[in-house]
């Protein structure tokens, strides 16, 4: 579910609300078996159809400007892995009292879920053996420099 994890990092890059003020949860999870060859070695094994929820509670800001960077990262970063439309997505703004309310961003994702074949490998598909793919996104928590840095 590398999409919803990928929101999520940019929502909470963008430093809009304090990290207890947002939820976040997966419902509706459908797969989709599929098998297909897409690559020397590589397979889809599966499509994941999802809905991301995204909570945020107490908001004081301008509900807009939170609406916009949801809106601009699926612009930017969600056409689907089986279709070229970008997912439908669903907001709920609930006024709490004058100054805050509470935003509800639902996501339809669909992402497969990819497999290289492995001798050995975790999964078995027919008369072979794979592995997942790593997913694209990572994040390094810590990391070193070895060599020399010049100035240049």
């Amino acid at each position: 579910m590398k999409k919803f994890k990928q929101l999520l990092a940019y929502i909470t890059s963008r430093n809009l609300v304090a990290d207890e003020q947002l939820s976040c949860f997966i419902t509706d999870c459908e797969i989709t078996l599929s098998g297909k060859a897409v690559q020397s070695g590589s397979i889809v094994a599966a499509y994941i159809h999802y809905q991301a929820v995204y909570e945020i509670e107490r908001f004081s800001g301008d509900a807009n400007r939170v609406l916009t960077h949801f809106s601009s990262w699926l612009y930017n970063n969600d056409q689907s892995d089986t279709e070229e439309e970008l997912e439908k997505a669903s907001f709920d703004i609930e006024p709490v009292d004058d100054h805050l309310v509470d935003i509800m961003a639902t996501v339809d994702f669909s992402e497969s879920i990819e497999l290289q074949e492995q001798a050995g490998g975790e999964f078995q598909f027919g008369d072979k053996f794979y592995n997942l793919v790593p997913n694209e996104f990572s994040i390094a928590e810590t990391f070193e420099i070895v060599g020399d840095i010049a100035n240049g």
